[in-house]
């Protein structure tokens, strides 16, 4: 039940418009049927909004009121590391460093903020984007979350960090 709430209403940090982005951290999941959040940025509306979550093991990137990828499935009790990135309007997701799912191609969503204020990491918005509902919380850790707004960090199969993720100018 534990998730990070972020207040949005004061910065355009996380409305990454049409341009790159990278959203990365390590993950530890425990084995689990319902759906789990790792970034709700939702608020009350999915028009021009992102989601990163999982269903059966599978994570899926859902975008503007649609899945646009779906990975392979998360090996339980085990740290992965997962990386989501839009460079050019081509979206790709990474599972310890190589590519899971196709890649989103045309991927020209004007993400905005989340509507009300607050978005979510490790745990869904609730329907009114403002207090967490059960089923949406993530089972398991995460570490070294890190969400870069206008560089996409990987844009081919790479190397997982083995390091602490530091910050990157842009």
């Amino acid at each position: 039940g534990d998730y990070l709430r972020i207040e949005t209403n004061t910065t355009d940090d996380f409305a990454f418009g049409t341009g790159d982005f990278t959203i990365e951290f390590w993950l530890n999941r425990v084995l689990s049927t319902h759906q789990q959040h790792f970034y709700d940025f939702r608020g009350t509306t999915n028009t021009n909004t992102l989601l990163v979550y999982m269903v059966n093991n599978v994570i899926y990137y859902f975008g503007s009121g649609s899945e646009r990828i779906t990975s392979g499935t998360v090996p339980s009790g085990e740290w992965v590391h997962f990386a989501l990135a839009r460079s050019s309007n081509s979206t790709k997701m990474y599972f310890n460093g190589t590519q899971t799912g196709s890649t989103h191609t045309n991927d020209t969503v004007d993400f905005l903020a989340p509507t009300h204020g607050s978005a979510y990491i490790g745990s869904n918005g609730g329907t009114d984007g403002i207090i967490p509902t059960g089923g949406g919380y993530f089972n398991g850790f995460l570490s070294n979350y890190r969400i870069v707004k206008g560089t996409a960090v990987y844009t081919a199969n790479f190397t997982p960090p083995n390091t602490r993720l530091t910050a990157i100018d842009g």
